[in-house]
């Protein structure tokens, strides 16, 4: 268990005004604030259990919105297959909360849809934690999530961003065929992802 102490004026410092509304001033000093633990005035003790060796996959979008679903529906398709090693999140966007649960996994999976060009394809990028703006709505960087995670608890896990390419971003509960043809794609290369990566291997992360 591992525990340190960060000031709570840092902790908006190294984020953008997008990621803390002043509304989550008040949730943050007594939702991170351990039961039991006493807070001094200049900063937020937290306490970090044993992270898991699953893997956390999060897929996110607007699933009224056509393809901007493809995130979230890859999320259900992994959940169904009940995998022992993988834990799913669907989520409408990311947001500041799930710093916490990222930090309970020693690896994670964001998925998300893109505007594409016919000949552009599944691409599976790796992520290192960057404060490049903040979060924004879904469309937010999970690299901002990561470095959320990693200055509030000084652990963050190793990750992977898998972009999907969309061409129907319109009002609806429909995929495209591109779009399903890409939900179908990306479970292949999660797949593989994830038997590299439990295994030791450098994961292929070579869009196709």
């Amino acid at each position: 268990m591992c525990c340190f102490y960060l000031s709570f004026y840092k902790i908006l410092s190294l984020t953008s005004s997008s990621i803390f509304p002043h509304t989550l001033e008040t949730k943050l000093r007594y939702s991170l604030r351990p039961s039991g633990e006493r807070c001094s005035q200049s900063g937020i003790k937290i306490m970090l259990t044993k992270t898991s060796q699953k893997a956390l996959l999060i897929g996110y979008g607007n699933d009224l919105r056509g393809d901007d679903a493809i995130g979230k529906r890859v999320a259900d398709a992994v959940a169904a297959r009940k995998l022992a090693d993988v834990e799913t999140l669907a989520v409408h966007q990311l947001t500041p909360e799930l710093a916490a649960t990222l930090a309970k996994f020693e690896r994670a999976i964001f998925v998300d849809a893109y505007i594409a060009a016919d000949e552009e394809d599944v691409g599976v990028h790796p992520l290192k934690p960057a404060h490049t703006g903040g979060i924004a709505g879904h469309t937010g960087d999970p690299q901002s999530l990561l470095s959320l995670t990693q200055a509030l608890y000084e652990h963050c896990p190793q990750a992977w961003w898998v972009t999907v390419p969309g061409v129907n971003f319109e009002v609806g509960d429909s995929l495209s065929l591109k779009a399903e043809q890409g939900v179908t794609k990306a479970l292949e290369r999660i797949e593989l992802l994830l038997k590299d990566a439990k295994g030791g291997h450098e994961p292929c992360t070579k869009s196709d």
